[in-house]
């Protein structure tokens, strides 16, 4: 099984192997669980090196995200989660409630995420949306949070989004969503591009109070007990 960390793709934005010693959740085995923003700004050797590296890639965007956007991988799984679009929102959620809004209605998703990092058995999987950030980030943390890595390890991957995705690239989506009649509030700009540790921590809170931990969330939406050992032994590095 692979335990050299990937590197990452060139212009995959907001990109990190989970594991390893440098990643914050040392405890993972590297070369298998990787996150990142979207592929708008690989570079043809970036899309090279994606094709090289991953075994799968798994999209979280919605369809009308990618509708005119085709796949960069050969096995991509597309699984849509929200619409991811601020501009039809008339009402701007704070990204508690858009991670609310995930866990009560997307159960069954993040299980079959959890089923197919388990089942790819020689190889990195890649996890993405747009900006890498919330759809992305809460699957993860669901993953991570199952498998038994530290919740502190899990939240500081969390908030590692936000420094990623400062600068140029948060500038340049602030001003797409001007471009679309959307008034840049406070909230807007929290919802696009901050990662605070403390909405993860409380969306624990929820997970916990709610529906019993990430074990039981996934076990609830279908994952069986022989997959979650499966994912655990594919992530979890050994001593």
């Amino acid at each position: 099984m692979t335990t050299t960390p990937v590197r990452a793709p060139e212009g995959l934005v907001n990109f990190r192997d989970l594991g390893g010693p440098r990643a914050p959740a040392a405890n993972v085995r590297p070369g298998t669980l990787c996150r990142s923003a979207g592929p708008a700004g690989l570079t043809d050797a970036g899309r090279a090196a994606l094709r090289d590296d991953f075994a799968l890639v798994v999209d979280l965007r919605s369809e009308r995200e990618t509708a005119n956007t085709p796949a960069v991988h050969p096995a991509t799984v597309r699984m849509p989660l929200l619409d991811g679009a601020v501009g039809a929102l008339t009402d701007v959620p704070t990204l508690n409630r858009v991670y609310a809004r995930l866990l009560d209605g997307a159960g069954r998703t993040f299980a079959r995420l959890a089923r197919l990092v388990a089942e790819t058995r020689d190889g990195a999987v890649l996890v993405h949306c747009t900006a890498g950030k919330d759809r992305t980030g809460l699957a993860v943390a669901l993953l991570l949070d199952a498998v038994g890595v530290d919740r502190d390890a899990v939240v500081a991957d969390y908030a590692l989004s936000e420094t990623h995705l400062g600068g140029a690239w948060a500038d340049g989506v602030l001003s797409s969503v001007r471009a679309m009649g959307v008034e840049i509030t406070p909230r807007v700009e929290a919802l696009v591009t901050r990662s605070p540790a403390h909405v993860m921590e409380e969306t624990f809170e929820r997970l916990d109070e709610r529906y019993g931990g990430a074990t039981t969330y996934l076990t609830a939406h279908g994952l069986d007990a022989r997959t979650l050992a499966r994912l655990r032994d594919r992530l979890l590095a050994v001593g």
